[in-house]
């Protein structure tokens, strides 16, 4: 984990129909606020998004401005470096603490390299900030001493 922080997402509720996605874009494109990370899917004739954007309250002004239902609910996120293997150890972190993920998505850059952004809302995001945290600081230790004991067996050879 490169970065771990709280943040806020918009839980957006709409019609599940053509052309809903496209308007709640444009919201953004015409305001000119950035998204940060989404996800968002549709379950008969309604439409579900969690967002993250760079001026959430404006978000939520413009959104609720057209009629949308918005939330905003706290979230954790957590920066890692983007290749094969690096949600595994945070899910087993939070799951080990027996806290629950709700639902997570991430961005990514899909030919690898750089950063993810991983959003998680859980049962207990106080908790797994402070845990994701601690375990972000320790892993630099973890890492350098790995380190010293690689280079303490090849000096050995």
């Amino acid at each position: 984990m490169t970065h771990v922080r709280s943040g806020k997402q918009l839980y957006i509720q709409c019609p599940n129909e053509p052309g809903t996605f496209a308007k709640v874009g444009y919201v953004f494109a015409n305001a000119g606020i950035n998204i940060i990370s989404m996800s968002a899917y549709g379950e008969g004739n309604k439409g579900y998004v969690w967002i993250v954007t760079e001026n959430n309250q404006r978000s939520v002004d413009e959104l609720r401005r057209l009629g949308y239902t918005v939330q905003e609910n706290d979230v954790v996120l957590v920066e890692v470096e983007n290749r094969p293997g690096t949600f595994a150890p945070i899910a087993r972190i939070l799951g080990d603490a027996h806290i629950n993920i709700d639902n997570c998505y991430f961005t990514t850059q899909p030919t690898g390299g750089g950063t993810s952004l991983c959003v998680f809302h859980t049962a207990n995001n106080r908790q797994a900030l402070a845990l994701l945290q601690q375990k972000n600081q320790e892993a630099p230790a973890s890492a350098a001493s790995q380190m010293r004991k690689a280079a303490v067996k090849k000096s050995a050879a």
